[in-house]
């Protein structure tokens, strides 16, 4: 009987000093492979960081207390109640004209320093209101609505663009090898959507977080530190513009996709076409429709309805 537990107990031992090895390499393996997926850094994400910890600084210090300040200022929950309605309606306005212009026209960097400017400038407005009219509720109250308005810009530009911003960077770009050997490293090349984009949402996901909770977690400081109104806007004004100029000092190291150009002036064209040349007879060659190069268009029969539709 003893011969049999001895043999159990020695069994165990070595079946364990197998074991054990092999899960501790696996679990190392693992837990590896989760910080390489999600901590990867770039001159660039330096840059934008701090851009993320100010929107949610100002946030929570001065955005979530706009129905507060609006109630101190005399006006009755009601009427404050659909300002603050009417400034969220503004702002998917604004975040829908904000993602189509940066996509279109401007390209996401302009977008992200114009709305961020405005709102700095907001947040500027709101320190001067409490520092010099600080005495007159009319005068506060255009300038708290002003505030808004500017600051709603700002925070348009947070989900559509500033997301996708730092998504891009995170993308492990790879060398165009059609370009020249001494620009090979310097332009980068359309990367593997199915692959390089969803590690680099993980990633963005990771360091968004980081810099919210940062900047959430300021919020609180400050405002556990100073319950003065006019202390809180001049941090929140100087926190926006520190972040906005530094975010547009690493314009060098960003990499963004150049603008689509609007699908709306296709249809300008199409119409600018139909409108200018609409005593024109039917088109028998190639250049005579407008703005055609190839010379490969097919002749339809000639129905001048067609040309308006």
């Amino acid at each position: 009987m003893a011969t049999s537990v001895q043999r159990n107990l020695i069994s165990l031992i070595i079946n364990f000093q197998l074991v054990r090895p092999s899960c501790f390499f696996s679990t190392l393996c693992r837990v590896t492979g989760c910080v390489k997926l999600h901590v990867y850094f770039t001159k660039a994400v330096f840059f934008i960081l701090g851009l993320i910890s100010s929107h949610s600084f100002v946030n929570n210090a001065v955005v979530f207390l706009w129905m507060d300040y609006l109630i101190d200022l005399g006006i009755s929950l009601p009427l404050a109640t659909i300002a603050l309605n009417v400034q969220e309606g503004l702002c998917v306005i604004c975040t829908f004209l904000i993602a189509n212009i940066a996509d279109a026209y401007t390209g996401p960097y302009k977008a992200i320093v114009f709305s961020t400017a405005s709102y700095a400038f907001g947040l500027l407005l709101w320190f001067l209101a409490n520092r010099f009219w600080g005495n007159s509720s009319s005068t506060m109250i255009i300038l708290l609505y002003l505030m808004m308005v500017l600051a709603t810009v700002g925070k348009a530009s947070q989900d559509p663009c500033l997301k996708a911003f730092l998504r891009d960077q995170l993308v492990e770009h790879k060398p165009n090898l059609n370009a020249d050997k001494d620009q090979a490293d310097e332009v980068p090349s359309k990367p593997d959507i199915s692959i390089d984009y969803d590690k680099a949402e993980v990633r963005r996901k990771f360091w968004w977080r980081i810099a919210s909770t940062v900047g959430t977690v300021s919020s609180v400081i400050m405002a556990g530190g100073s319950d003065q109104r006019m202390m809180t806007s001049a941090f929140s004004f100087s926190v926006m513009a520190l972040a906005g100029l530094t975010f547009a000092l690493g314009k060098g190291f960003y990499y963004s996709d150049k603008p689509t150009g609007s699908p709306l002036i296709v249809i300008y064209r199409v119409l600018k076409a139909a409108f200018v040349k609409r005593h024109l007879q039917h088109a028998r060659e190639p250049n005579d429709y407008y703005m055609n190069d190839s010379g490969g268009l097919l002749l339809l029969p000639d129905i001048r309805i067609i040309r308006l539709v």
